[in-house]
């Protein structure tokens, strides 16, 4: 991963308007996080809730694309 792209992704987290702010010391240019405090923030976050997904079937492999079922309106 380059080292831009690890930066951007550190950028939102650490916004004081956040839900849930990454502990930092901003020091001009330069981000200090102190690991025990960054560790206590990873554990104390709330877990992301993912949506289940539905297994594909033999039939819909072999179609070749993805079927949406229908529902009724």
């Amino acid at each position: 991963m380059s080292q831009e792209k690890s930066a951007i992704e550190v950028a939102g987290p650490i916004r004081r308007r956040c839900p849930n702010p990454i502990p930092v010391y901003n020091l001009g240019r330069h981000l200090v996080f102190d690991w025990i405090k960054v560790s206590e923030w990873i554990r104390n976050s709330p877990r992301p809730i993912h949506a289940s997904h539905r297994r594909r079937t033999r039939k819909q492999i072999a179609g070749g694309g993805i079927h949406v079922a229908k529902t009724a309106a």
